[in-house]
């Protein structure tokens, strides 16, 4: 059997480390160092491997020695308090060689083990486990010799089980995809959620039924105003029921051209996040400024109804506490950086 020292043992653990590094640095330049590295530690491995094998036999054989020595010992420790001074005397004697020849064999099988684990870890690059308990006369009890799996790689094979984090520290682009791959899956589920739900204030698709008749009486202005809600409709004409140019954002900076007031009977605004029953039985939810045109009522409903993006026009019921009409109530032209329309004087503020 070849000759292990601490040395190799070393050697072996520092070559696993500079070829690891080696590895994560991907540098070309020490693709030759690297290789020469792979080859010396296959041959230290080998070499290694040989020694743990034979290590691990004579390991095997001192535990089976041991079972019979404790009870040759017992056996003689037995006829010594039994039998008479002669036979008491030679039983000691025997008892002291046999006690001598146990202590040795214990010894060894220690650093058999210690040798055992040394190798392991080195091989495994893992804290070697603790030896296992070894015999004592004071028991006099074996522990049964478990039995060795077939072949030395099942130990070494340990180090490649499936382990999440060394994946993740080895190749730190997984967990980022995976980050990637949950953020796409949750922005696909709210697109499909909200598609059937309006945003408040979503363009709207001018319809006959509704249409406003725009008062005579447009005053021009000439002043500065600051818009007051999210995606807030620029429209053609003062009106809900009218063709969206654009939509502008909070706190926006416009000029203030003429205002005037709606005379459209039929226009009206939710006064809060309100839910609407349809036709099918569905109930959607509408934020506060959503803009509806009112095409029947009931003694505590109203029936209304609002296009949507896609050109379909959505019909349903509503509380009246919930709407507020707004025929006479302000609109304002403004004028933005390229364009010009109408908004709603609830969602501006003109200094």
């Amino acid at each position: 059997m070849s000759k292990l020292t601490s040395a190799d043992l070393k050697q072996i653990i520092e070559i696993r480390k500079q070829i690891s590094a080696a590895e994560k640095s991907n540098n070309q330049n020490d693709s030759k160092t690297l290789s020469e590295q792979k080859i010396e530690l296959q041959v230290l491995k080998k070499k290694a491997m040989q020694v743990l094998s034979g290590t691990e036999k004579r390991i095997n054989e001192i535990q089976r020695d041991l079972k019979p020595l404790v009870k040759v010992i017992s056996k003689l420790t037995a006829d010594a308090n039994n039998g008479n001074h002669d036979s008491k005397k030679a039983a000691s004697v025997k008892i002291k060689d046999s006690q001598k020849q146990l202590q040795e064999l214990q010894k060894e099988l220690e650093l058999r083990k210690k040798q055992q684990g040394a190798i392991i870890q080195a091989l495994n690059d893992k804290p070697a486990s603790k030896p296992k308990n070894t015999f004592s006369i004071a028991n006099k009890k074996t522990p049964p010799a478990k039995k060795e799996k077939k072949g030395i790689n099942t130990r070494i094979s340990q180090k490649f089980a499936f382990n999440p984090l060394h994946i993740f520290k080895s190749k730190p682009y997984i967990p980022v995809a995976i980050i990637i791959v949950i953020l796409l899956t949750c922005i696909i589920a709210i697109y499909f959620y909200n598609k059937d739900t309006p945003s408040i204030e979503d363009p709207i698709e001018s319809t006959e039924s509704g249409k406003a008749q725009i008062d005579d009486s447009i005053i021009e202005i000439n002043a500065k105003g600051t818009i007051t809600g999210n995606n807030v409709n620029l429209r053609v004409q003062p009106d809900v029921s009218s063709d969206v140019i654009r939509q502008l954002h909070n706190n926006s900076k416009v000029v203030v051209i003429a205002k005037t007031n709606s005379a459209n009977i039929n226009g009206a605004v939710l006064v809060g996040q309100t839910q609407i029953t349809m036709e099918s039985g569905k109930k959607i939810k509408l934020d506060a400024g959503k803009g509806i045109t009112i095409t029947g009522e009931s003694e505590s409903i109203y029936t209304v109804s609002y296009p949507i993006s896609d050109g379909k026009i959505i019909s349903g019921t509503v509380d009246k506490n919930s709407v507020k009409k707004i025929a006479g109530e302000t609109w304002y032209q403004v004028k933005t950086s390229n364009t010009t329309g109408w908004i709603f004087g609830k969602f501006i503020i003109v200094e």
